[in-house]
This record gives C-alpha cells, structure tokens and sequence, in this order.
C-alpha cells in the first residue's frame, strides 16, 4: 500500500507528463508536418484527452494534500466567558468551552488547556465536570496547565465539545481589568465575554490585539446586552499566536 506521500508524489508527475504530453499534441495538431502519421482531429483527440487527464490528476493531488495538511482534530470554536459575581470583583468563574472535530477516525480526545493564571489565585479547576485534583496542575512559568483525555472514539466529521471551569478569587479588584486569550492553535470562531454585576457596571469596555511588544491593535467595539451587564467579543479566524484582550473599565 502506498504511503499518501507516495500517492501525492504520483500524481504530481502524472499531472505534470499529461499538461505537457496535451501542450505538444495540441502544437502538432495545429502545425502538422507533412507525412506525420497521426492525423490533426486524431491528435487534437489525444491532446485533449491528455489535457482532462492532466487537471485531473492535478485536482486529486490538490484535494489529497488538503485533506493531508489538516489535523486528526481541528478547533471550530473556543468560547471564553468570565462570569464575575459581586462589585469587589474577588469572586469569578471563568468558562472555557471549545468545540472540535475530527476530520479522520481517532480513538480518544486530549484537551490540554495552558495558560491558566490569575492576579489573585485559582481554587479549582474542572474538566467536564470533573474536578482536577492540585496535584494534576502542571507549573509552567508563572501559569498553571492541565491535561484530561476523553476516551471516546470520533469518527470523520463528528464534534465533541469540552468544557473547563476556573474559579478565580481576588482577581479583579481594580479599575481597569482586561480578560485576555493567547491564541495557540488554529481556530475558526473566537468568543470572549463578560458578565458584570448589576450593582458595578463597565463605564467603558473596548477590544484588542496584540503581538509580543507591537502596538496594540483595535478591534470592533463588544456588543452589550440591554441592561449593560453583558459585554461580548466575536472573531473568526483569529490569528495564530495573537493575543486578543477585552478590557474594561468599571
């Protein structure tokens, strides 16, 4: 059995040797030298014959090294909602959900979620559901990581969506806060938002994108919901080791 690699390679030269074998018959059809013994509407025939065989070819090797490039698993959406409970701004719960899905057969799904951090301090973590134990918490520099693996077979073009809770204490007691998502992987839809107390509402929230030390970038202002307590961040594609922040003053 030949590996894809084998079968792109294949076709490449198939393609190539057709588009080329179509360019020469179509020049003899049209020049024709006296005594050739194929006649012009023969090879004008096989000139085209060639030319179908040639896109062909080249069609396959493009939609095979599509469907190559692509992950087992790819990410359609992540969605990030902090939920902040009361005016002080010390009691949060931030929901991380994200939905993938897989584009060939894989027998289980490991989400690792990085990044995690807070000004104040993280009391729990959930996967699913499941509270993850301190001890699981991988240190990474000044974040914290965690790993689950959901041992649920996915067939081609089914989702599977994973959910992880932070509670967070502490952790916004200032006037100017931002909620922040460092892009780490390919991502077709992003959303970020914001729940505020009814008794401490934003005076003023706005988007952002940034990169390393550049200047920040401005993005589309949040849409609000009707009593100002829900602010909201939608982008598609969001753009590979970007970091998008919504901040806000309150």
């Amino acid at each position: 059995m030949w590996s894809k690699d084998s079968q792109l390679y294949i076709l490449t030269w198939v393609g190539t040797i057709a588009g080329l074998l179509g360019v020469v018959l179509s020049i003899l059809a049209i020049v024709h030298p006296a005594g050739f013994p194929i006649s012009p509407a023969q090879l004008a025939y096989m000139a085209g014959s060639a030319l179908i065989l040639g896109a062909i070819s080249l069609g396959i090797w493009r939609m095979l090294r599509t469907a190559i490039s692509r992950p087992d698993v790819e990410t359609l959406k992540i969605t990030k909602k902090l939920v902040i409970n009361d005016k002080t701004g010390k009691d949060a719960v931030l929901t991380r959900t994200q939905i993938d899905r897989a584009n060939r057969k894989v027998n289980s799904h490991t989400l690792t979620v990085g990044g995690l951090s807070a000004t104040g301090s993280i009391t729990e973590i959930k996967i699913d559901g499941e509270v993850i134990p301190q001890a699981n918490w991988e240190r990474v520099v000044n974040d914290w990581r965690v790993t689950r693996t959901k041992y649920t077979p996915l067939q081609p073009g089914t989702t599977i969506t994973r959910v992880v809770e932070t509670k967070i204490a502490d952790s916004f007691p200032k006037k100017v806060e931002t909620l922040s998502h460092e892009v780490s992987q390919h991502t077709a839809k992003l959303v970020m938002e914001v729940t505020f107390p009814s008794d401490r509402k934003p005076t003023f929230v706005s988007a952002y994108l940034a990169f390393g030390n550049q200047a920040y970038e401005a993005l589309p202002v949040p849409t609000r919901n009707s009593d100002g307590t829900v602010y909201t961040f939608t982008t598609a594609n969001p753009q590979l080791g970007g970091s998008y922040k919504l901040e806000w003053e309150w």
